[in-house]
């Protein structure tokens, strides 16, 4: 297979080198235009600024910065028949809208990259606990790049960071969100979820000040059942390989968690909705 993953920063290096490491891929192009970034670590990588008119490849990775996901999938959706995004899909629904529009009229396959569905800790999870009470956190320090500074470039943690969970209460519970309410506590979103099925999921989330911070669990009930430790074990590089052996599995039709362009637009919505909430 020939892939192209459009992007250098931290997610798309971790892309490029899944790509490289997977026994049918013989090709992985990056397109960056900071030739900065460029970094040799495997032989079947080629560094390119930018795409030649006449390149095809079998899949490709979109993994640019959030608030060039929409143009950059414009560009990647005549060059390929399947594209994975990057959480989250777009800076907002409207773009990932334009996204769902693009794709339906050139016929391109579109999923969203939230590798925390293959996780295998997380998949144990999925239709264990009915009606249950979902706890999720997940607090990091604030991103040394520019750009994540620049809310209406990222949409701030609550996009960043949030749209893993959201994506994890709506997929673990197979439900579809009901209810929203979102309050700030200590710099910190507290986004409170009643789902369908009647279960309810509290996301703590935000960027802090301390450098070198990560903090991730999650709990049941008000009992938690994974730590940051255990779930970074599991999370790099086991899920980020599984989500790229699934990925390239579409082109065979065969059966995939990945998360469907319908199902990364429902993140953006309850994102939205909750953005709206706390202005």
């Amino acid at each position: 297979m020939k892939v192209c993953v459009f992007g250098y920063g931290l997610m798309g290096r971790t892309h490029a080198k899944m790509y490289a490491s997977h026994p049918f891929v013989n090709q992985v192009t990056v397109v960056e235009p900071n030739e900065n970034l460029f970094v040799y670590e495997e032989s079947n990588i080629n560094f390119k600024s930018k795409l030649n008119g006449s390149e095809k490849f079998d899949v490709v990775s979109i993994c640019t910065p959030t608030y060039n996901h929409k143009n950059t999938f414009l560009k990647a959706k005549d060059v390929t028949r399947a594209i994975l995004i990057e959480k989250p899909l777009a800076r907002t629904l409207d773009e990932a809208l334009q996204i769902k529009t693009a794709a339906e009229k050139s016929g391109v396959s579109v999923y969203c990259a939230f590798v925390e569905r293959f996780n295998p800790l997380l998949e144990q999870l999925k239709f264990q606990h009915k009606r249950a009470k979902y706890t999720f956190i997940r607090v990091a320090s604030i991103p040394e790049q520019s750009w994540y500074h620049d809310l209406t470039k990222s949409g701030g943690p609550l996009l960043d960071l949030g749209s893993h969970d959201l994506d994890l209460a709506m997929w673990i519970t197979n439900s579809s969100v009901s209810l929203i309410d979102v309050k700030m506590e200590n710099e910190l979103y507290n986004v409170k979820l009643i789902l369908s099925d009647g279960s309810q999921a509290s996301i703590i989330t935000g960027w802090i000040k301390t450098q070198g911070y990560f903090e991730n669990s999650i709990a049941i009930n008000d009992k938690q059942v994974f730590g940051t430790e255990e779930l970074d074990q599991q999370r790099y590089p086991s899920a980020y390989r599984q989500q790229i052996n699934a990925f390239l599995k579409v082109l065979t039709g065969e059966q995939n968690q990945l998360a469907s362009l319908d199902e990364a637009l429902k993140v953006m919505e309850v994102y939205e909705k909750a953005h709206l909430l706390i202005k």
